[in-house]
C-alpha cells in the first residue's frame, strides 16, 4: 500500500476563508425551503416559500470578530460590543427550524413569522423588512 506524504495531502486543501456576514441569515432561508420540501415533496412551494422568506425579511450581517485568547473555550469577541457569543449562536435559528417536525412545517405554512419563533437566535440574524414579525 502506498503512503502519501503529509505534506502532499495538506498541499492540496484549501485554505480557510471567512463566511460572508449574510450567512446565517441566508442559512435560515435555505432552511426553510428544505424543510418545506423535505415535508411536502413540494419544490414550487419549497421555492416559493425562500422567494417569500426574501421579500419580508433582511439579513443583519453578522459583526466583525476577533478570537479572546483569554477565555479558554475560544468564544469570539463582536468588535465593539464587548458581548461573547459561541460562533454556533449565529446559526441556531437555521438549525431549530431544521429541526421543525413536518407537522408544524404544515401548522406553520406560509407564516414565516412562526418559523422564526423557533428559536431566539433569529433575531440575531433577521429582521423585517416592513415593521414587526
Amino acid at each position: 500500500m502506498t503512503r502519501l506524504s503529509p505534506v502532499l495531502l495538506l498541499a492540496g486543501c484549501a485554505s480557510l476563508q471567512a463566511l460572508p456576514k449574510d450567512s446565517p441569515c441566508v442559512e435560515v432561508g435555505y432552511a426553510i425551503s428544505r424543510r418545506t420540501f423535505e415535508c411536502t415533496g413540494d419544490g414550487d412551494l419549497a421555492n416559493g416559500r425562500f422567494e417569500q422568506f426574501e421579500k419580508q425579511f433582511s439579513c443583519i450581517d453578522i459583526p466583525d470578530w476577533f478570537v479572546d485568547t483569554g477565555i479558554p473555550t475560544q468564544y469570539l469577541q463582536t468588535g465593539g460590543s464587548g458581548g461573547a457569543l459561541s460562533p454556533p449562536d449565529y446559526y441556531h435559528c437555521a438549525f431549530a427550524i431544521e429541526l421543525l417536525p413536518c407537522e408544524l412545517v404544515d401548522e406553520y405554512g406560509g407564516d414565516l413569522g412562526r418559523w422564526l419563533n423557533s428559536s431566539n437566535a433569529c433575531a440575531y440574524v433577521i429582521e423585517p423588512k416592513g415593521g414587526g414579525r
